[in-house]
């Protein structure tokens, strides 16, 4: 779920996915459908699919999935194994978190954009002929541009993220 940056009222459509993730009732209701139509529940977890389970797809509800989902009491419990056993060998790398700060390189992770399209591009698309020109001047262009100030300042906050994390 996202909210458009030019949104009038912001907190308001936060408050609705609040809703969307947190009141079990209406949680419930855009997730599986009515209850002893679409499906059945099973506890507070889990549920069966209703006589008419066919007929709501939830297709879209992927956008507040929530500790309240329930589980189908009819998925095959080898795939809920598989699933487990692959999570167990799911390695998390130490930067999957990282988001840099462009604040401080605005200006050159701007003309960094513009080299890419005017060099890079054509030369990923075979539009150069002579590749090592065209790669001398790309590469002669992102150091124009910044990318040694850029590539500075990224590490920077990759060196404080990483010291941050132990």
């Amino acid at each position: 779920m996202a909210i458009h940056a030019t949104s009038k009222n912001p907190e308001r459509a936060l408050m609705l996915i609040d809703l969307l993730q947190n009141d079990k009732e209406i949680h419930d209701l855009t997730m599986y459908g009515i209850v002893g139509k679409h499906y059945e529940p099973v506890g507070d977890d889990q549920f069966t699919p209703g006589p008419s389970s066919t007929n709501y797809t939830g297709f879209s509800n992927w956008g507040w999935n929530s500790l309240l989902n329930r589980t189908d009491t009819t998925y095959p419990k080898e795939a809920d194994e598989m699933l487990n056993q692959w999570q167990e060998h799911v390695y998390h790398y130490p930067l999957e978190t990282f988001v840099f700060d462009d604040s401080k390189v605005k200006n050159e992770v701007s003309n960094l954009g513009n080299v890419m399209l005017r060099y890079a591009i054509p030369l990923e698309y075979g539009l150069i002929q002579d590749i090592e020109k065209g790669q001398a001047d790309l590469i002669k262009q992102l150091q124009a541009a910044g990318i040694d100030k850029v590539s500075a300042e990224m590490q920077s906050q990759v060196d404080a993220f990483l010291a941050a994390q132990k």
